[in-house]
């Protein structure tokens, strides 16, 4: 009798030892599908996108926004009469003549040209940088006529005080027998205007 006590005994343990897991075994680890790398987390900023505004400029001495160089074309004018932009500067053409040039830089071309004086008079308020004067010829129709920046040129340069003058020569390259079919558009780094001496 205590035999089978004992056996029924130790069959129970067994069985009861073989339905629960043993409390010191470790946890199955559990399983999961593969996670973002760091690298798939961090998100990138976008670039910085270039803009179309630009910062204005200051025209020196004045604190004024610098104008949009050749945005305004003026009246045409005859040589001999004063083409003047808005500010108060003045352009005057005197006679223009024929001469034969030498090309002594890169695009010039040897050959005839064109010669015209021009007088700056300056009737602003405030001075005026000869060194920002543009001068640009055609002829005909419009055809550009390539400056010549060796002689007889002479720009002048320098700063052109209130009510002051100052006397410039420029030349252009240009086939004979057009000195009745110029154009000339002088700009300055000072205005918006192009004033036009046409003969």
């Amino acid at each position: 009798m205590l035999v089978a006590a004992l056996s029924s005994c130790s069959s129970g343990a067994t069985a009861d030892l073989a339905g629960r897991p043993s409390s010191s075994s470790s946890p199955a680890p559990r399983t999961t599908g593969p996670g973002p790398s760091a690298s798939a987390v961090a998100t990138t900023a976008p670039p910085a996108t270039a803009t179309s505004e630009v910062a204005p400029r200051s025209t020196p001495g004045q604190g004024h926004t610098a104008p949009v160089i050749g945005s305004r074309v003026q009246p045409p004018v005859a040589p001999g009469a004063e083409a003047v932009f808005s500010e108060g500067l003045a352009v005057r053409a005197g006679a223009e003549t024929e001469t034969t040039v030498t090309a002594r830089g890169p695009g010039e071309v040897s050959g005839p040209a064109l010669v015209v004086p021009l007088t700056f008079r300056n009737g602003s308020t405030v001075p005026v940088d000869l060194d920002g004067i543009r001068v640009a010829a055609s002829y005909g129709g419009g055809t550009p006529a390539p400056s010549v920046d060796g002689p007889p040129t002479q720009a002048p340069t320098g700063v052109l005080q209130p009510g002051g003058t100052a006397e410039g020569t420029f030349a252009f390259s240009m086939p004979p027998g057009n000195l009745r079919s110029t154009t000339l558009q002088i700009t300055s780094i000072s205005s918006e205007d192009v004033v036009v001496i046409r003969s």
